[in-house]
C-alpha cells in the first residue's frame, strides 16, 4: 500500500463541473508506479466484470481469464450456481486452467494433478501421504466474492466490499425491457491495444467526437445526447443515450439493424442508442436489436486487452444463419473501431509527451468527466489509507 505516486491534490482540478474541469494529469495514463497505485485503488477494491453467466451454462463448465495480473476461474458449479476462484494450485501455484471448456466435476492442476472439485475443495492430491502435517481439508482455492447482475458477473477482490447493484440503479429503467439477464452472448472478438484503459472507458461513452471522427457515418445535426446527473459517492453508472430519428437504426454501414428488434422494446427504445459503461471495466451498448458489451482487462499502463461480444435472444443465436450475420455486425461496428482505435492509440503517444497537458473539457464531455471523478473517488481513499498506514 503507497500513496498516490502523482501528488492528490493534483487531481481536484478535474472533480469539476464539465464546464470548468480540466483532463486528469497525463501521468494517470502513462506512469507505471501510478498504475501500480491504481490497481490497489481501484482494481483490487472494486467490482470487476469477467464476462456473463451464460457462458458457463452447465455444470463444469469454466473460464478462465487473468485481470491485472490475478488468474481466475468461473465455473458453474453442481448446484447451478456461477462460482469464481482464484486459479492459482495451492501446492506449486502453476495457473490450473485458461480459456475456456468443460472439466467435469473436478478442476486439475497439469503440474502435478491436485484435484479441486467445483467448491474449491482440495479433493486430491498425490503421493502427499508421507508428508508431515499434509490434510487436505484444510487446503482450497481462495474464493473471490461474486455478484451477478443482469446476467453479467462481477467479482470484488475485497471481501468486505458493498453491493453493486443499488449503484447502478440508473440502468434500471434502460435495461428492464432487454431482459439482459435472458439474452445470450455470441462468441468473442479479442483485442491486444496500446493505450491506457482510461482512455477507452472515456472514448467509449462521450458523444462529442461522433459527429467529427465518424462522420462518414453520422451526420452533423445528430450532437444531442442525454447524460443523467452524476449522483456522488455511490454513482457507478455511466450513461449517454442518443436519440435516432427512425427506428432500428444499428452501428451498420447501411445505418440499419441485422436482425429482428428485440420484441419486448418500445417504439421510443427502438429510437436511440445507448453507450455506457459500469467502471472501471464494463461497456454496454444498446441498440434495437441487440446489446453489445466489451470488457477492459488492463495489464500495464499503455496495453490493454479488450474482450467484445453480442447479447442478443435465444432464438437469434439459435438460427442457422446467425455466424455470418454475427460477421455482418461486428464488421458494421468495426468501421467505427478503425477510426476510434488508431485515434485511441494517437492519444496515448500524445499523453508521454514531455509537452502534453490538461485540457478543458466540452459539455458534450459529460461522461469523461464523469470517469474522472468515479477514478479520483478511488485515488483519494487509497491516498489517505495508505497515508494512516504510514
Amino acid at each position: 500500500m503507497t500513496t498516490s505516486p502523482i501528488p492528490i491534490a493534483t487531481f481536484d482540478a478535474s472533480d469539476q463541473d464539465v464546464r470548468t474541469a480540466v483532463t486528469l494529469p497525463p501521468a494517470a495514463y502513462t506512469s507505471p508506479e501510478f498504475f501500480e497505485f491504481e490497481k490497489d485503488a481501484v482494481f483490487y477494491r472494486e467490482w470487476l466484470c469477467i464476462g456473463r453467466a451464460e457462458q458457463v451454462p452447465e455444470p463444469g463448465d469454466y473460464l478462465g481469464l487473468e485481470i491485472v495480473g490475478e488468474p481466475i476461474v468461473m465455473v458453474r458449479d453442481h448446484d447451478g450456481d456461477v462460482a469464481v476462484f482464484s486459479s492459482v494450485c495451492r501446492h506449486r501455484n502453476v495457473v490450473i486452467v485458461e480459456g475456456e471448456g468443460n472439466c467435469g466435476r473436478n478442476l486439475r492442476c497439469p503440474y502435478h494433478w491436485w484435484t479441486y472439485g467445483l467448491d474449491g475443495k482440495l479433493r486430491g492430491a498425490p503421493e502427499m501421504q508421507q508428508t508431515e502435517g499434509f490434510d487436505k481439508e484444510e487446503i482450497a482455492l481462495p474464493r473471490i466474492k461474486t455478484e451477478i447482475w443482469n446476467g453479467f458477473v462481477f467479482i470484488n477482490f475485497d471481501n468486505d466490499a458493498a453491493p453493486l447493484a443499488p449503484r447502478l440503479r440508473k440502468f434500471d429503467a434502460l435495461l428492464a425491457n432487454y431482459h439482459a439477464s435472458e439474452l445470450v452472448t455470441s462468441p468473442q472478438f479479442h483485442y491486444d491495444m496500446p493505450w491506457n484503459w482510461k482512455i477507452m472507458l472515456e472514448n467509449g461513452t462521450e458523444h462529442y467526437h461522433a459527429v467529427f471522427l465518424h462522420s462518414k457515418f453520422i451526420v452533423r445535426g445528430s450532437e444531442d445526447s442525454s447524460v443523467p446527473p452524476w449522483e456522488g459517492e455511490n454513482d457507478s453508472a455511466i450513461i449517454s443515450i442518443v436519440p435516432v430519428p427512425v427506428p432500428d437504426l444499428g452501428l451498420s454501414p447501411h445505418g440499419g439493424t441485422y436482425w429482428p428488434p428485440i420484441p419486448t422494446l418500445t417504439e421510443e427504445e427502438r429510437k436511440r442508442f445507448v453507450f455506457s459503461a459500469v467502471p472501471p471495466n464494463l461497456h454496454i451498448g444498446l441498440q434495437g436489436d441487440l446489446m453489445f458489451w466489451f470488457m477492459l482487462l488492463p495489464v500495464a499502463p499503455d496495453r490493454t486487452l479488450v474482450r467484445w461480444a453480442y447479447c442478443v435472444p435465444k432464438d437469434v443465436i439459435e438460427r442457422p444463419q446467425f455466424d455470418s450475420i454475427l460477421e455482418l455486425v461486428h464488421r458494421g461496428v468495426e468501421n467505427f473501431n478503425d477510426e476510434d482505435f488508431p485515434i485511441n492509440a494517437s492519444m496515448q503517444r500524445g499523453l508521454r509527451s514531455r509537452l502534453a497537458g490538461r485540457g478543458r473539457m466540452s459539455v458534450e464531455e459529460e461522461t469523461a468527466a464523469h470517469v474522472a471523478r468515479w477514478v479520483i473517488q478511488r485515488y483519494r481513499a487509497e491516498d489517505a489509507r495508505a497515508a494512516t498506514a504510514l
